[in-house]
């Protein structure tokens, strides 16, 4: 058994916050994970950013952006607006709405706050009210509630995905992996522009996900400087799984889950072209909150 092919302890150890994935608005999310300091979406919203631009995915250009596991639609809440996690945070936790409410209100919210549409986003994620609420919030231009890991995607989404041309994921990966970025891939029209974005735990391998898209002629790159913090652990057992998790993978641990945190690395998947069109040192990410 290789380093990276052995079991993570983290997937029988993480804490599970499920219930709070599928409610009618994100307020029990956001509340769940205050005390832990959960930042992936803030820390990865300038690289995300700067994708968008590199890939030329901007509103208007026709190739689309789809968002794997886009939960309540906040890695778009951040692109388009004037408005940081903590920003977020806090308006969830001021809000007295009843949560059959919260959608329609938050869209006037978020819709005052623009400065500029910045990508069509499309969701994708299997929390059929997170789903919702984002479309209602008008933080994503449309989303469906499937799971690529059991099944092919629908015929709706399968046209939608012909169109796309970045696909990020901040978080989720290993909840979602081989299968998933396999059917999404299999139905992009233009592959050779393609550019997937995935952010991974240090204590995950995404190897065999690189190799499964070798096969479109995607290479896999890590981003330099792309290592962010993503929440505090809830426990002794989940960062000493963590802890063991990264040294079977051969990586250090000092500085990082040592200290406490959960932290991901970021890879980018891009035809040859691609890669010598834009060389990854070249993409703006002067702004990232890289610890």
């Amino acid at each position: 058994m290789t380093r990276d092919s052995h079991i993570p302890l983290t997937k029988s150890t993480k804490t599970d916050f499920h219930d709070v994935y599928n409610q009618l608005d994100p307020r029990a999310y956001y509340a769940a994970l205050e005390p832990f300091s959960y930042q992936t979406p803030q820390n990865a919203s300038a690289l995300v950013g700067s994708l968008i631009d590199a890939s030329g995915c901007r509103h208007g250009s026709g190739r689309l952006v789809l968002d794997v596991c886009c939960s309540y639609g906040i890695n778009s809440a951040l692109q388009s607006r004037s408005l940081t996690y903590d920003d977020l945070t806090r308006h969830y936790a001021a809000s007295k709405i009843p949560p059959k409410e919260q959608a329609a209100a938050d869209r006037l919210f978020f819709d005052a706050q623009i400065d500029s549409p910045v990508a069509d986003i499309l969701g994708l994620d299997t929390a059929t009210n997170a789903i919702q609420y984002a479309k209602t919030a008008g933080l994503i231009v449309n989303g469906w509630d499937e799971n690529l890991e059991l099944g092919p995607p629908s015929d709706t989404l399968q046209r939608a995905l012909k169109h796309v041309g970045l696909v990020i994921c901040t978080g989720g990966y290993a909840y979602v992996a081989n299968s998933t970025f396999d059917r999404i891939v299999s139905c992009v029209e233009d592959r050779q522009t393609l550019w997937i974005m995935v952010s991974v735990l240090r204590t995950f391998s995404f190897d065999s996900t690189a190799k499964k898209l070798e096969k479109y002629g995607l290479v896999t790159e890590k981003i330099p400087g792309a290592r962010f913090r993503q929440r505090r652990f809830t426990s002794v057992e989940e960062q000493d799984a963590a802890i063991h998790d990264v040294l079977a993978r051969g990586l250090d641990p000092t500085g990082f889950e040592a200290d406490g945190w959960y932290y991901t690395e970021c890879y980018l998947c891009r035809s040859l072209d691609e890669v010598e069109r834009v060389p990854i040192e070249e993409i703006v990410i002067d702004r990232l909150a890289a610890i």
